[in-house]
C-alpha cells in the first residue's frame, strides 16, 4: 500500500526504492560535489593565470623594445616634394637637412628597327647570327635559322637568350618593329647589336634610338652665395650611397631643390614607451579586478587571497623605478613616467617630448644596457663581445699608472711684456722655419708661428704662459713629438728663450691595466692586452699627469649598466618562462590540487557505487522478506477461514 508520500515502486512494499536510493545518494554526494566545486574554481584560477600571462607576454614585449638599441637609434625622414623624391634611413644615417635637385633620371636604353614590317609571323628574314652586347658585358651570340627567321621568332630567340634585353613587337602606324629595352637603366646598359643575317623575304634593318641610355644625375647643395654643389651621378633611380645610411629613390626631374630632413624617430620612441605604459595598465587592471574584494556587492576576485600576481606587479614597478646611475636621467620618473595610488602608470607627454629633443642618448642610456666607466676621466670606446660577456659576471677595475701627455718645450727664459730685441728665426721639425722679428710683442709671436705651423700642416700650437713661450702638440701620445730650435742663444735677451740648441717636445703614452690584464696606451687610448679576456676593451683616458698624482692609480672601474628596459625583459622572461617562470609555477600549483581532487572523487565515487548496490541489494531483501510474509500471511488467513468455517458447521450441527 502507497503510504501517499512515496510513488508504488516496489512490488510488494509499495515503496519507491529508486527515490529513496537517489536521495540517500544525493546526501552522501555532498563531500563529492564540493569537491567539484573547489574543481571548478581551481579550473578558473588556471584559466585567468594564463590570461595573465598572455598579458604578461604583451608587456614583456614592449619591455624588449625598450632594452633594444634599435629602438632609439631608429631615423626618421621627410622630403618637402615626394613626386620629386621619396628616401628612407637606417639607424646610420646622420641627422641633418640636405638640399636635393635631380638634373636627370636614369633610363634604359631602349632601340627599334628602322624599317617597319606587314607582319610578324609570315615574312621571312635571313639565317645567321645577331649578336648583343649590353654595357661592357660580354658579348651574346643568338643563332636565327629557318626555325625562327621571322621577327615572332627572332624576338623569341633574343628573350631566351638570357642577352640582357627585352624583346618585345611593336604596332606602329608604318607597320610592325622589333623593340629592344635593356634591363639595366644608365649608360652601362646600352645596347650594341649587329646582325649577319644573309638570304630571306626581308633584311632586318638597322636600329636608332627611341630612348637613349642615360644616367641618373642629382645635386647635393646649391650654387647660391657662390657655393659649389656636389654632382653625383648613378646608372640607377635608386640611390644609396649618395648620403650615408640614406636611401634615395629618384621619380622626376625638378628644377627647384627638394630639401631632405634626416632626424631621430621621436615618435617611433614615444611610440614604445607609450605600448609600455598601456601594456602594464592593462596587467594592473588585471590584478585589481582579480584580486579584489567589492563590499558593496559582496563579489570577490577569483584570485583574492593569491598574493602571486601582486607580487610580480609590485617587483615589475620596484624594477621600473629603480635608478640607473650611468644615466644622466636616473629614473623614468624623470622623464615623465609616474604611478598613482591604485598602481596604474600615467606618462606625461611634454616631459617626455624635453627630455628626448635635448638629451636621447641618454634617454637610450636610462633603457639600454650599456657598458659604462665609473670615472669621469674614463671613456669606454669600444667593447668587444667578448668582454661585454665577461662585464656580466664582475666589473673591471681601470688602474692608471701614467697619465697620458702631449709633447711640450718651454722657453727657458720670459719676454713678459717687452718685444723682440732682434730677428729670430725657429726652425720646427728640421724644415719648416718660423720668421720672426725685431719688435714683435709675445702675442705677435705667437700669433706668427700659430699661422706658419698650420700652413705647413704641424700640429703644434704656441701660446703665451705668463709672458713665457710655450709649444704644446696638439695631439697625445709618444707618436706625436716635434723639434724646435732658434737661431739666437736663448742668453740672449729679449729673444724667444729657446735656444739654439734642438728642443724636443715628446709626448707620453697612457699606461696602466685593465681589470688586473696588461693593457697598451696610444696617446689617451688604452686598449686590453692581446690574448687577455679584456682584448679589445678600449678607453680613452683624459686624466691628466697632475690629476693622477692628486687622485692615484685607481680610476674607477667599467661596469655593465643595466638599463632599466633590459632589467624589465629579464625579470618578465623569469616571470613568463614556460618551464620554471612563476606563472607556470601557479599553474602546476593547482594542476596538481585538480588531479589532487581527481583522485578523491574517483575513491568517494567508488564508494558510493558501493554503497548504493548495498541499498539495492537491501531493498530487494526487504522485498523477498515481505514477499514470504505475504505468502504466509495469505497461508494463515487461510487456515483461520477454514478454521472458522469448520466452527460455524459444527455449531449448525450442534443446534
Amino acid at each position: 500500500m502507497s503510504n501517499g508520500l512515496l510513488s508504488i515502486d516496489g512490488l510488494i512494499s509499495g515503496l519507491n526504492t529508486t527515490d529513496i536510493i537517489n536521495q540517500l545518494l544525493e546526501v552522501e554526494r555532498i563531500p563529492i560535489t564540493r569537491l567539484e566545486e573547489r574543481k571548478s574554481e581551481y579550473e578558473q584560477k588556471i584559466a585567468l593565470w594564463q590570461e595573465a600571462n598572455t598579458k604578461l607576454l604583451a608587456l614583456q614585449t614592449s619591455a624588449s623594445s625598450l632594452a633594444s638599441e634599435s629602438t632609439f637609434e631608429g631615423k626618421a625622414v621627410s622630403v618637402s616634394d615626394e613626386s620629386v623624391i621619396s628616401a628612407s634611413a637606417t639607424s646610420s644615417a646622420v641627422t641633418g637637412t640636405y638640399l636635393l635637385r635631380v638634373e636627370q633620371l636614369a633610363y634604359a636604353h631602349q632601340i627599334a628597327t628602322s624599317s617597319s614590317y606587314a607582319d610578324y609571323n609570315t615574312t621571312t628574314f635571313g639565317e645567321g647570327v645577331i649578336t648583343i652586347q649590353v654595357g661592357s658585358g660580354d658579348p651574346v651570340e643568338i643563332t636565327i635559322d629557318s626555325s625562327n627567321n621571322t621577327l615572332e621568332g627572332i624576338k623569341n630567340a633574343i628573350n631566351s637568350s638570357r642577352a640582357g634585353v627585352n624583346a618585345s613587337i611593336v604596332n606602329t602606324s608604318d607597320g610592325y618593329k622589333l623593340l629592344l629595352s635593356s634591363k639595366q637603366t644608365g649608360l652601362d646598359g646600352a645596347i650594341t647589336i649587329t646582325s649577319t643575317l644573309s638570304g630571306g623575304e626581308a633584311t632586318l634593318s638597322g636600329f636608332y634610338d627611341i630612348q637613349p641610355a642615360q644616367n641618373a644625375r642629382i645635386s647635393l647643395g646649391t650654387s647660391e652665395g657662390g657655393a659649389t654643389p656636389l654632382v653625383y651621378e648613378s646608372s640607377s633611380n635608386l640611390i644609396e650611397d649618395l648620403i650615408p645610411g640614406v636611401s634615395l629613390n629618384l621619380k622626376a626631374v625638378s628644377t627647384q631643390s627638394v630639401v631632405l630632413t634626416v632626424e631621430d624617430d621621436l615618435e617611433s620612441i614615444k611610440s614604445s614607451i607609450r605600448n609600455f605604459v598601456a601594456r602594464f595598465n592593462e596587467f594592473q587592471d588585471f590584478v585589481a579586478e582579480n584580486t579584489a574584494y567589492n563590499p558593496d556587492t559582496g563579489v570577490a576576485g577569483a584570485l583574492l587571497g593569491d598574493t602571486s600576481l601582486q607580487r610580480i606587479q609590485s617587483q615589475i614597478l620596484s624594477n621600473l623605478f629603480r635608478r640607473v646611475e650611468s644615466s644622466y636621467f636616473q629614473s623614468v620618473a624623470e622623464i615623465g613616467i609616474s604611478v598613482d595610488r591604485y598602481g596604474r602608470l600615467s606618462l606625461d607627454e611634454s616631459k617626455l617630448d624635453t627630455a628626448l629633443q635635448s638629451n636621447l642618448e641618454e634617454v637610450k642610456k636610462l633603457f639600454v644596457s650599456s657598458v659604462v666607466a665609473t670615472d669621469a676621466d674614463v671613456e669606454v670606446v669600444n667593447v668587444p663581445s667578448s668582454v661585454e660577456s665577461l662585464l656580466e659576471e664582475s666589473s673591471l677595475d681601470v688602474v692608471i699608472t701614467q697619465a697620458a701627455e702631449k709633447g711640450r718645450v718651454e722657453a727657458s727664459s720670459s719676454l713678459g711684456s717687452d718685444t723682440l730685441g732682434q730677428d729670430e728665426t725657429l726652425t720646427f721639425n728640421g724644415s719648416v722655419v718660423v720668421n720672426l722679428t725685431a719688435g714683435m710683442t709675445l702675442d705677435e709671436v705667437v700669433a706668427t708661428i700659430n699661422s706658419t705651423l698650420e700652413a705647413n700642416g704641424i700640429l703644434v700650437e704656441a701660446r703665451n704662459e705668463g709672458g713665457k713661450l710655450v709649444l704644446e702638440h696638439r695631439l697625445y701620445g709618444s707618436s706625436n713629438s716635434f723639434t724646435v730650435a732658434s737661431n739666437v742663444d736663448a742668453s740672449v735677451p729679449r729673444s724667444t728663450g729657446i735656444g739654439t740648441t734642438e728642443l724636443t717636445g715628446q709626448g707620453v703614452d697612457v699606461a696602466g691595466t685593465i681589470g688586473g690584464y696588461a693593457a697598451t696606451g696610444t696617446g689617451q687610448v688604452l686598449i686590453g692586452g692581446a690574448g687577455t679576456p679584456v682584448e679589445g676593451l678600449t678607453l680613452r683616458v683624459t686624466l691628466s699627469a697632475s690629476e693622477l698624482a692628486l687622485q692615484g692609480s685607481a680610476q674607477g672601474a667599467v661596469i655593465l649598466s643595466q638599463g632599466i628596459g633590459t632589467i624589465l625583459e629579464e625579470s618578465l622572461d623569469f616571470i613568463v618562462d614556460p618551464y620554471e617562470g612563476i606563472v607556470k609555477s601557479n599553474q602546476d600549483l593547482y594542476q596538481g590540487l585538480i588531479r589532487d581532487i581527481d583522485e578523491r572523487i574517483e575513491v568517494l565515487e567508488e564508494r558510493l557505487s558501493r554503497q548504493e548496490e548495498l541499498w539495492r541489494k537491501q531493498f530487494v531483501a526487504l522485498e523477498e522478506a515481505l514477499a514470504a510474509f505475504q505468502t504466509q500471511g495469505a497461508w494463515l488467513t487461510q487456515q483461520l477461514a477454514s478454521l472458522s468455517a469448520l466452527t460455524q458447521s459444527n455449531n449448525s450441527q450442534g443446534s
